[in-house]
Formats: structure tokens, sequence, C-alpha cells
């Protein structure tokens, strides 16, 4: 029962996180993990780590949800307008951060390269 109070407070949460960072003109999703973030158990821990751990399937469902929604936002136009610099940037950023954590294993850490 106690999983029930916890859900409402979530999805309160989220909806308001929502529409406060609406004003910015940012998506809904940001809210909802913004208000995740905040009332979860890394920051004021109003959700404990033992509620967010039982809800397994509800987390698996939202995801969905949340897949859908960002689905949604993107239109074909916009994807095929930005496709080949979203590429690069992914694969410089990848690259990039795979690079750096190979200099810092091998040369600050010493590390093996195997």
């Amino acid at each position: 029962m106690i999983e029930l109070f916890y859900l409402g407070i979530m999805l309160i949460s989220g909806i308001l996180v929502a529409k406060a960072l609406s004003i910015f003109k940012l998506p809904d999703i940001t809210g909802y993990i913004v208000a995740g973030l905040i009332i979860g158990p890394s920051v004021l821990r109003i959700v404990p780590q033992s509620a967010a751990d039982s809800m397994g399937i509800v987390t698996q469902i939202t995801l969905g949800f949340i897949a859908f929604i960002l689905g949604n936002e993107i239109n074909l136009v916009t994807l095929k307008k930005i496709g080949s610099q979203a590429f690069v940037i992914a694969f410089l950023q990848a690259f990039s951060a795979g690079f750096l954590v190979f200099l810092s294993a091998f040369f600050l850490f010493q590390q093996s390269l195997s």
C-alpha cells in the first residue's frame, strides 16, 4: 500500500516539474527526469531506495511511455535536417571519450594495453 503513496508522489511531482520547466520551452521528459532526481534517494530522499527498488514493473512501463513520448516529439523532417550533424557529434564524443579513458589508464595509472 505504501508503494501507491510513493507512486502518487512521483506522478504529481513529475507533472508539476514538467509544467514548471515548460516555461523554458523544455520537453516534459526533462521535467520527469529532474523530478525523479530531486525526490529520489540521491537528493531529498522523499522516495526511499527500497520503494524505488520495489517498483520494477512500474519502471519498465514508465520507460516505455518515455520512449513513446520522445518518439512523438521527433519528426522526420527535423531528423533529416540534423541527422548528419548528430551522427558526427555522437561519433566524435564516443571516440574522444574512449581515447581519453585510454590515455588516462595508460599514462596516469600505468595500466597495460590488455
